[in-house]
């Protein structure tokens, strides 16, 4: 009788495969297509305070291929819910060229939201998606935010002939 079911399964299983799809799609299984795919690499350690705090801008860097051009996209939100701090974009288009790619993304801060400000840390949350499903999701926490347009900014050598070590 296990013959018979076997004799059964074999055409099934070749019919998925001759339309384009596979045993394991049929299953559902929750897998993406086999040629698109993304990881979060790195989040940066600091985040940057733009347009007097109503702009935060993070940057990291990822791989992803995909598919079908400009599918993949990225979620990014940076919170602490202690000070009340909530910037996000949503959708931002990744670059996909199976390559390491660096962004710096604009978070808008959130309506509820209190203004962050230098010092204040965060933590900032990176979800790559395809058409709307998760392919792969970092989070950094304590990301420093700093504001470079309003105080120091961190190039303490700008005229080099000063700089103890003879410049840059």
């Amino acid at each position: 009788m296990n013959s018979r079911r076997l004799l059964l399964a074999i055409p099934a299983a070749t019919a998925l495969v001759l339309a384009g799809g596979s045993p394991a799609l049929a299953g559902g299984d929750g897998h993406h297509d086999d040629d698109t795919w993304a990881k979060v690499i790195e989040i940066a350690d600091e985040a940057e305070l733009e347009d007097d705090g109503e702009v935060l801008q993070v940057t990291f860097e990822y791989k992803c291929e995909e598919e079908d051009e400009d599918s993949v996209t990225a979620d990014v939100e940076a919170k602490n819910e202690d000070e009340d701090l909530s910037y996000s974009k949503d959708e931002e288009d990744l670059d996909c060229n199976g390559e390491k790619n660096e962004i710096t993304v604009d978070l808008d801060r959130d309506d509820d939201s209190g203004k962050a400000e230098e010092g204040d840390k965060v933590d900032v949350t990176v979800t790559i998606n395809e058409n709307g499903d998760e392919l792969d999701s970092k989070t950094r926490e304590d990301v420093e935010v700093v504001d470079e347009e309003n105080g120091d900014d961190g190039d303490k050598h700008d005229d080099g002939d000063k700089h103890p070590h003879g410049g840059h």
